[in-house]
């Protein structure tokens, strides 16, 4: 949602808040504006740097008269208002905390940032977590083209508009990765969080292209294509008829290290297991949540986080389900010890990507 609501709302500001044929269409567009904006901010913080950048940049590129702030601000907060009533409701009537707690965190460093934006931009960190490797790495491709697209601002033959258009796409995307670095903690930090930084990235070939010739427009578009065709292909669809994308519990994804089990789909094991029996099932990570989604209303409080198996006092019920992913550097044998309980291996629960024991007995 935050990229239609980011863009969402710069798109009704500059056609309708600065172009509008009335002043109430104008104050419409701010309105409609401060209201998506605040709606981003609502949904995900991490919207919060991008737009902040983006009113910032926008301010200082357009030169806009003092004498037009006040107006535009005065309906920008309107816009804003009416999408916290929901908020205000919570805080004035049902006692919810006006802002969240803030707890002390741990933030990655610029270079581990770096990296990991420039795997998100070229796919690379998307595959690997998808299938746990790549092999056309197409990391160099995209930040080569950003670069090479940098020249419109040095071409004598650039309109001052199309050069102010590139630099002002530029400064957004770059306070939008310093804002967002700055908010994340680094164990948060991911492909996930790049999303508005990286929107920048097609504006800035947009402005460029159109200053070269036909052939070179041409060229280029079709490389983009190409290759990127070409990397979904391999590093996707090929992978996937290949080892079926089977997970691996640490890949890198440029700059720090993380799961490649994400994307794997639960369905096949969630209707395995909803009508086997009604006793727990533990699962090894936050992976909870989605397999509670997939099972029957009544059997979601079955599903329970796997750490607890160590933790548990009272043992584990017999004929508990535990469920291990199958990863490529694991070997799970047929039966599992516990300290108070015996696994036996089901291969008629086992999917692709997950192994399934049934506690037979209980010492």
């Amino acid at each position: 949602m935050n990229p239609l609501f980011l863009f969402g709302g710069i798109w009704c500001f500059y056609v309708f808040g600065m172009k509008g044929q009335s002043k109430w269409v104008r104050r419409a567009g701010c309105l409609i504006t401060g209201l998506l904006f605040f709606l981003g901010c609502w949904n995900h913080i991490i919207f919060v740097p991008t737009a902040a950048s983006v009113t910032v940049v926008y301010i200082i590129a357009s030169r806009m008269k003092p004498a037009k702030i006040p107006a535009i601000l005065l309906w920008f907060a309107a816009g804003v208002l009416i999408g916290a009533v929901p908020k205000l409701y919570g805080v004035a009537v049902l006692g919810y905390p006006l802002f969240p707690e803030i707890r002390e965190t741990v933030h990655s460093n610029f270079s581990e940032a770096f990296l990991n934006i420039v795997y998100t931009l070229g796919g690379d960190g998307l595959y690997i977590r998808a299938c746990g490797r790549t092999i056309f790495s197409v990391n160099w491709f995209l930040p080569l083209c950003v670069l090479g697209s940098a020249s419109v601002i040095f071409r004598r033959d650039v309109s001052p508009r199309s050069r102010r258009m590139w630099i002002a796409a530029a400064a957004c995307m770059i306070l939008s990765f310093l804002g967002t670095l700055v908010i994340t903690p680094k164990d948060a930090i991911g492909s996930r969080i790049w999303i508005l930084p990286l929107w920048f990235v097609p504006l800035l070939l947009a402005s460029a292209l159109p200053v070269y010739p036909k052939v070179v427009r041409a060229g280029l578009g079709a490389a983009i294509v190409i290759i990127n065709i070409a990397a979904t292909g391999t590093n996707y669809f090929y992978n996937f008829l290949q080892d079926k994308g089977i997970p691996q519990a640490s890949v890198y994804v440029g700059g720090r290290y993380d799961n490649s089990w994400d994307f794997i789909d639960l369905r096949p094991l969630a209707n395995k297991i909803a009508d086997y029996n009604n006793k727990p099932v533990y699962i090894e990570d936050y992976n909870v949540d989605r397999l509670q989604f997939l099972l029957p209303e009544d059997s979601m409080s079955r599903v329970r986080l796997a750490e607890n198996l160590f933790t548990n006092e009272g043992g584990v019920e017999v004929g508990s389900l535990l469920v291990f992913y199958d990863l490529k550097d694991r070997a799970l044998p047929q039966q599992i010890e516990m300290d108070r309980a015996v696994g036996i291996r089901r291969e008629e629960l086992c999917t692709p990507h997950y192994i399934v024991f049934e506690v037979v007995e209980v010492k």
